[in-house]
Formats: structure tokens, C-alpha cells, sequence
């Protein structure tokens, strides 16, 4: 099984379509469909990340898709993965630094999806960045699972308080406002 940390949640499985066991994929509010469209994708069952092997998949609207996957051919087989989350399987960057992270010198924020979140000032863990909030584009937030309770909670990404980055260790330290919590 793969690591939640190394995936990228996209959405859900909504409920079934047909009897031959596609189901039908929800993209998360911060996706599009275009997100879904993968060879395989990981359904988070019992805790744990479990790789399905796509055998069709097509756009159905922006934030929906039809999937069929390999091995689930009934709607008894599909009606036991509905309500649960997607996951794509992330692409890390094996940059140093910030300043190669591409060739124009500009490091996307998705790519900081599972690295730990520092407190730059007593260098404490705050928790795995599990996601990004895109929806408002001018003010982008870490979705953080906090390290002492497992709560998710939203840090603004701002530049001026990133105080460290390290992609081989996927660490990224912050000087956050007192309070924030």
C-alpha cells in the first residue's frame, strides 16, 4: 500500500452507474474532472490507501467522471466502494531548493503536499500538509493534519513566513503568527 502522504486527495465516489460496476468519481471542490483522469487511482479503504487499476474512465461534467475499474465488474462489488475518498498517486520534484524547483524558478504549491510543517521559531512539528485550498486563487491555504490531535486545520500560505525548504527531506519550516491555532 502507498503512503497518504505521497497521495493528493481528488474526490469521491459518489454512487454507482449501470450494473457492469462503474462508479461515478466527485472531484473535490479545489479539482476538476481532469484531475480523475489517471491509470490508476488509490481508494482509501479500512485506513489504508488501495491502488485500483483504471479500465475506463471518462468526463461526465467539470467536477464528475464515469469509472470503470479492473476487478469491479457488479454493482455488488462498486456499492461497497461508495462514499469513499480518491486519491492520485503525487510526482515528487527532487529539487534542493526553491529556486530550482522548475526552469522559471517558481515552486508549485501542490508539491508541498506531504511534507511536515515546522514552527520555524522552536522548530516543533505542526502536522503534514494533506492538501491545498485553491478556491480562493489571491489567498492560497495549507490544509494541515495537526501533529498532537489529527485535527486538519488551515494555514495561509505566505511567502514572507516560509523560513526553510528541504524537498529530499520534505520539511518546510514556518514563522507563524502567534495565535494562529
Amino acid at each position: 500500500m502507498i503512503d497518504k502522504s505521497d497521495c493528493i486527495f481528488v474526490g469521491t465516489i459518489t454512487k454507482t452507474h449501470g450494473y457492469d460496476g462503474r462508479v461515478v468519481i466527485r472531484a473535490d471542490q479545489n479539482r476538476t474532472a481532469d484531475d480523475l483522469m489517471w491509470d490508476t487511482l488509490h481508494v482509501m479503504i479500512d485506513g489504508g490507501l488501495v491502488p485500483f487499476e483504471v479500465d475506463e474512465v471518462k468526463e461526465r461534467n467539470d467536477m464528475e467522471v464515469l469509472c470503470k475499474f479492473f476487478l469491479i465488474n457488479s454493482i455488488e462489488d462498486a456499492d461497497e466502494i461508495i462514499g469513499q475518498s480518491v486519491y492520485i498517486e503525487r510526482a515528487w520534484q527532487e529539487s534542493d531548493n526553491m529556486s530550482d524547483a522548475d526552469a522559471d524558478g517558481m515552486l508549485h504549491i501542490g508539491d508541498l503536499v506531504g511534507f511536515k510543517l515546522y514552527e520555524s521559531s522552536d522548530s516543533s512539528l505542526i502536522g503534514t500538509i494533506i492538501d491545498v485550498d485553491l478556491r480562493i486563487e489571491q489567498n492560497p491555504l495549507f490544509v494541515v493534519e495537526r501533529a498532537d490531535n489529527n485535527e486538519d486545520v488551515l494555514i495561509p500560505v505566505v511567502e514572507e513566513w516560509i523560513t526553510e525548504y528541504d524537498a529530499k527531506a520534505k520539511k518546510l519550516a514556518m514563522d507563524l503568527p502567534s495565535g494562529l491555532f
